[in-house]
């Protein structure tokens, strides 16, 4: 279950209003996810193990903020657990994951990966309901924008 929060201030009151959405996972999101493997040309059946890797996903504030993912045995063990799937297969659908460049291996770094900027967190997701899409059929190019128009290449 994801829970939104959003508080808003009346203008003219000054007083905040606070309202929780309680929502089951949205079904946009697995759609989002699957839409991704397709776009990246890799299984959709790998969103589900993608929406469990996205628990993990961190923010990183360095030189460039850029978001992370430490896949180490217990990750493998949990997402196991959540998708229900052997940790063999986790271990091949990390692998079509990576050569699709959604998780991209951090050199010298062993199970460190930057996440591609279209993979949001886990509390991120609920963002999604905002997406707006460009999809070039010629160019072969897809971008995604959620909320200030500025589009992200995925291709």
């Amino acid at each position: 279950m994801i829970m939104i929060e959003n508080s808003k201030q009346a203008k003219t009151t000054n007083h905040i209003f606070k309202e929780n959405i309680y929502l089951n996972e949205e079904e946009y999101i697995k759609s989002y996810l699957r839409c991704i493997c397709a776009f990246k040309g890799i299984s959709k059946n790998l969103a589900p193990i993608l929406y469990a890797f996205s628990k993990y996903v961190e923010e990183y504030k360095g030189e460039h903020s850029e978001k992370i993912i430490h896949i180490s045995g217990n990750v493998i063990e949990e997402v196991c657990d959540m998708t229900g799937l052997k940790a063999a297969r986790i271990n091949k659908a990390l692998r079509d994951i990576v050569m699709a460049e959604i998780f991209i291996r951090v050199p010298h770094k062993r199970g460190i990966y930057r996440v591609s900027p279209f993979i949001l967190k886990r509390d991120e997701l609920h963002h999604l309901e905002e997406l707006k899409v460009k999809i070039n059929f010629t160019k072969g190019c897809f971008e995604i924008c959620m909320g200030k128009n500025e589009f992200i290449n995925i291709n």
